[in-house]
């Protein structure tokens, strides 16, 4: 297969997925809306709800004002998994290019598990 249909055949399967995902929530948004209208918290628990949503949005932002680059670094590994897949492809063994992907993945939940536990309000 061509590189060209290889990245078209990519294209299309995303927005497939894309285009599917919008269906399903939007479906379990009526289904939620005909089960039983608004789910809302007590009001003595808003406030609770308000405070811990509103935490995730100071840690985007750095103490000095800056971006917190590490909480934005899977947006770079999300393209890097399947530009390395091809970018790979036929210069390494498909050993060594399951090895590097596979190290990637690991590395990326490496990282989601360090932000998740140095998060307050996910360490109970």
């Amino acid at each position: 297969m061509h590189f060209s249909q290889r990245l078209l055949h990519t294209r299309v399967l995303g927005q497939f997925t894309a285009i599917t995902s919008l269906l399903c929530i939007g479906m379990l948004g009526d289904t939620m809306k005909k089960a039983g209208g608004r789910f809302e918290l007590p009001e003595d628990e808003k406030e609770e709800a308000r405070k811990h949503l509103e935490a995730p949005r100071a840690q985007l932002v750095a103490p000095e004002g800056g971006v917190n680059w590490s909480m934005l670094l899977p947006l770079a590994y999300a393209p890097l998994l399947p530009l390395l897949r091809i970018g790979l492809r036929g210069r390494v063994t498909q050993r060594q290019l399951d090895l590097i992907t596979g190290g990637t993945i690991a590395l990326a939940l490496g990282h989601a598990a360090v932000i998740m536990f140095t998060d307050s309000s996910m360490v109970g």
